[in-house]
């Protein structure tokens, strides 16, 4: 969080009264303020080698009093009144004391601000509203709020009174109009390697720190510079709050900071969120065809690695999008692609991105984007993406989908993360121009061709332990034309359970050809010639060699001089 020490310094020195957080690590956001008032305000001349107050307003107890804590000699929590420049503990925070000015009032909430004297007190003073988003602007409640707040900051401003406000918002600001001039706006990400890393070793110098836990948690308290590493890799996306809750949960459950825990724990409170975690278990040798689109990952295979850096790449690829006929692939490659590159996965589903509440959906993908930018380098994949972009017109969705649209376009000419995006479509005639170029990889996937069905074949027979080559190859390819990569693995495993249910005996050719009956083509081919059509159009790459002709096919090359 080295950004909010950066705006808070910024703000405090150029005299800005008000500083808009996005973050939902309220608890964070109150220790880094303390931290600030104590270390760094002293330092500002209009401090006059103070340290700054810290109070803290919630909805449930008013204001509170906060500031840091260490422990003497005897284990008692005392309060610090000035840190050095050169101490990098990171201390408690907690409130100094339980008395609380306990007021939701407007009114008297605007009156303490104001009403704090600087000079009267000896020191300047932080101002933290938590949950402001409830309350900043004109609300129904109280119709002057908005006014009074400009009031209260400007006056501030023109002063130069040693004063912050910060306001507290877990979702992205909508701040009104009057107030943007004199409020700093600020979007705090997730936490980054460097912030998890001190999180864990926190808690292991706390463990060597007391001869009880370093005995109890012996394992933990042992753990190497590298493993402290994997364990803060296996945190990333995750706030600071909820890092601290699966470590703690680790520590109940196996008495020390364990990996694989750690990721279950994860992949379950992320899904919750409609995100899933991708765990590739396959690579482009377990991928019968689209010898097109394997050639082009390969190509961009190490474009994320030091060596890229230092051979002169100075920005990451962007990202792909597939379409295509439905089965053949899409979803697979995008879970291939991550085994092959070495990267972290996620996946989310289009429609999880949309919110019946008006900034919702910007909300949601503003999240996602976070949390993809915690984890790079990684591929973000977006499941049937041309549901975000289905409405650009703002009467219908209440601008959602145009909101959302900006969104993907700045994230994706701007973000150095790493972060590497896949779309798959059904439809790509709703994706606008301008996002579909971003995309280095355009690709279309068609039917696959008599060589490549043998190929695909070939793959799933052999996951059922058996050797494709006793079987009739060349008539299973002539019985599958018009049939996609996911009906011929229905058809597989329809012969299996066939025979596999007749007293578990061997299947034959005639088991295969019965399934092929059984699962029939997926797809009709007008729709296909519709979307060939559609592709030829936009002069997408093939992913395939396809089914529309071997001449055809076989005429198809890469044109790498559009990416």
């Amino acid at each position: 969080m080295d950004i909010l020490n950066t705006r808070l310094y910024e703000c405090a020195t150029a005299t800005i009264p008000g500083i808009a957080i996005t973050s939902p690590e309220e608890d964070e956001v109150i220790r880094r303020a303390c931290d600030f008032a104590l270390r760094k305000c002293p330092n500002l001349a209009r401090d006059k080698g103070n340290s700054r107050r810290v109070y803290v307003w919630h909805q449930s107890t008013g204001f509170r009093r906060y500031g840091l804590f260490e422990k003497d000699n005897e284990g008692r929590k005392v309060s610090v009144d000035h840190l050095s420049e050169d101490d990098k503990r990171e201390l408690d925070c907690l409130p100094l004391n339980l008395d609380a000015i306990e007021t939701d009032d407007y009114d008297e909430i605007f009156e303490f601000i104001k009403g704090y004297d600087p000079q009267t007190e000896g020191q300047g003073a932080i101002f933290v509203l938590c949950d402001w988003h409830n309350y900043i602007g004109n609300n129904p409640r109280d119709p002057g709020a908005l006014d009074q707040q400009k009031v209260l900051l400007m006056e501030t401003a023109k002063t130069g009174t040693p004063k912050t406000v910060i306001m507290l918002n877990p979702q992205q600001w909508n701040i009104p109009v009057e107030l943007e001039q004199i409020i700093r706006v600020v979007d705090l990400p997730l936490p980054d390697k460097e912030d998890r890393m001190s999180k864990v070793t926190y808690y292991l110098d706390a463990f060597r720190g007391n001869p009880v836990h370093a005995e109890k948690y012996a394992k933990a308290a042992s753990m190497t510079d590298e493993e402290v590493e994997q364990i803060a890799d296996a945190c990333a996306g995750l706030t600071l709050f909820q890092m601290e809750n699966i470590l703690l949960m680790s520590l109940a459950s196996t008495d020390t900071f364990d990996k694989e825990f750690i990721l279950a724990e994860k992949r379950e409170m992320l899904k919750n969120q409609g995100i899933e975690l991708i765990e590739p278990r396959y690579g482009f040798d377990d991928v019968g065809g689209l010898e097109p689109v394997k050639e082009w990952a390969r190509r961009y295979r190490n474009r994320f690695s030091q060596a890229a850096f230092e051979y002169g790449f100075r920005r990451f690829p962007r990202g792909m999008f597939m379409t295509g006929v439905p089965g053949c692939g899409k979803s697979l490659v995008s879970t291939v692609l991550c085994k092959e590159w070495g990267l972290n996965g996620i996946r989310i589903k289009a429609n999880d991105l949309k919110g019946s509440l008006v900034g919702e959906s910007e909300q949601k993908t503003a999240n996602i984007i976070k949390m993809a930018e915690a984890n790079a380098p990684c591929i973000m994949v977006v499941d049937e993406a041309e549901k975000m972009f289905a409405s650009t017109d703002a009467s219908r969705d209440g601008g959602a989908s145009q909101g959302v649209l900006s969104l993907f376009l700045t994230f994706m000419q701007e973000s150095e993360k790493g972060v590497f995006v896949v779309f798959t479509l059904n439809n790509m005639s709703v994706l606008p121009r301008e996002l579909v170029d971003r995309f280095e990889g355009r690709f279309f996937f068609d039917l696959p061709s008599e060589e490549e069905r043998e190929a695909i074949f070939k793959i799933h027979v052999d996951r059922f332990n058996r050797n494709a080559d006793d079987y009739d190859l060349k008539t299973f390819v002539k019985n599958t034309d018009g049939f996609n990569g996911r009906g011929i693995e229905a058809a597989v495993s329809e012969a299996f359970g066939a025979a596999f249910a007749d007293e578990g005996r061997e299947p034959t050719n005639n088991d295969f050809v019965a399934a092929f009956e059984v699962i029939g083509p997926a797809v009709d081919q007008k729709t296909i010639e519709i979307l060939r059509e559609e592709a030829k159009a936009k002069s997408l790459m093939t992913a395939n060699r396809g089914a529309a002709s071997a001449k055809e096919a076989d005429s198809q090359t890469m044109d790498f001089s559009r990416i």
